[in-house]
């Protein structure tokens, strides 16, 4: 079996009320085809949809995981949490809740609030959760608040009192510095994002204080792999960072693989021998790319071409996502040999 986490959903409804579901600061902008955000106050416009009947034609997103062998994908709303409203946050579970309801072998979907929404976040949330929905969703940063911050600690608490565990989507444009030039938001800001998500986090005691808390971040957790021995495992008395027993927390935070035009075998293979293959999922970011379907292929492909064994790629591939998300639903056809069978290793480019 092969499920990707990190697969993006918005349902028609959403794009054809676009304009009423933004919050007051922000405006629509269209141009060739593409639908985006301008954000008055930051100054900047959001992240666009370049094709937006990829986001929400299932027979599209199921024609493209049936080629790229992909059995099961679980839903999110990608950037487009940076700004969530209520309204937009009912519409998007609602959507999802009921293409998850008419394919529950294909889809899972996760939840979208807005990670600051007080009583009614946490009414939706349950709400959701009662619609079939498996997981919250939200951004590095929202309004340049990191998730450690307090606004956003009662989402926390309730998704780690429902069992539900929390998606990490890199933001569309996070508070960093100096990444105006040369589209350095992308390729280095998302990232460090995520690794500054993670070390906040732990640093400030979100995972210490809630047991129950899992979060799974996207892209391996931006520069986590080659940072965490520095962050969490250095000589006493270098590093300011409480004493937590980071060993046990870090078994409660998982990355997934995405994305397939990035991450090459040789990336997630490394990831796997710092990380450890348990905590990682295969992602691909559909449909954020100039060949969605392509990169849906290649982002499995990636991880059948690593030197891990078969069964470590099955981890990554499917065993991790039906242990995180709850999906034991789908133990059934896996068994009953209705997923697709996972090839030996080809090596490692």
């Amino acid at each position: 079996m092969i499920i990707d986490v990190h697969h993006h959903y918005l349902p028609p409804r959403y794009f054809e009320e676009f304009d009423r579901l933004l919050p007051e600061r922000i405006d629509a902008v269209r141009h060739y085809g593409r639908i985006a955000g301008h954000d008055r106050e930051a100054g900047y416009t959001t992240t666009p949809a370049i094709d937006p009947i990829c986001w929400c034609d299932e027979t599209l997103q199921l024609e493209a995981m049936d080629a790229a062998e992909v059995d099961h994908a679980v839903l999110s709303a990608a950037c487009f949490q940076d700004w969530m409203t209520m309204d937009a946050a009912r519409i998007i579970n609602e959507g999802t809740a009921h293409l998850v309801s008419r394919h529950p072998d294909r889809f899972s979907g996760m939840i979208s609030v807005p990670p600051d929404g007080g009583e009614e976040m946490v009414e939706e949330i349950r709400r959701a959760r009662d619609l079939g929905l498996c997981a919250v969703n939200m951004t590095t940063t929202h309004r340049g608040r990191y998730p450690d911050h307090k606004d956003f600690r009662l989402m926390l608490e309730t998704a780690a009192n429902l069992k539900l565990p929390v998606y990490v989507h890199p933001s569309w444009r996070g508070p960093l510095q100096h990444m105006e030039r040369w589209n350095l938001e992308r390729s280095i800001g998302k990232p460090t994002d995520l690794n500054l998500g993670i070390a906040n986090l732990m640093f400030g005691g979100a995972f210490a204080e809630l047991p129950d808390l899992r979060m799974v971040f996207a892209h391996l957790g931006g520069s986590l792999p080659v940072t965490m021995r520095r962050l969490f495992f250095g000589q006493p008395g270098w590093l300011s960072a409480p004493d937590y027993d980071y060993p046990t927390l870090l078994k409660r935070l998982f990355v997934d693989t995405a994305p397939g035009m990035w991450q090459s075998p040789l990336e997630i293979q490394c990831a796997a021998m710092i990380l450890g293959v348990s905590q990682m999922l295969m992602g691909s970011d559909y449909p954020l790319s100039n060949d969605p379907a392509g990169v849906l292929k290649a982002s499995v492909d990636h991880v059948r071409l690593t030197n891990l064994s078969d069964t470590e790629k099955e981890r990554i591939l499917a065993t991790n996502a039906i242990e995180v998300f709850g999906l034991h639903h789908l133990d059934a056809l896996s068994n009953k040999g209705g997923a697709q069978q996972i090839h030996p290793a080809a090596g490692c480019c």
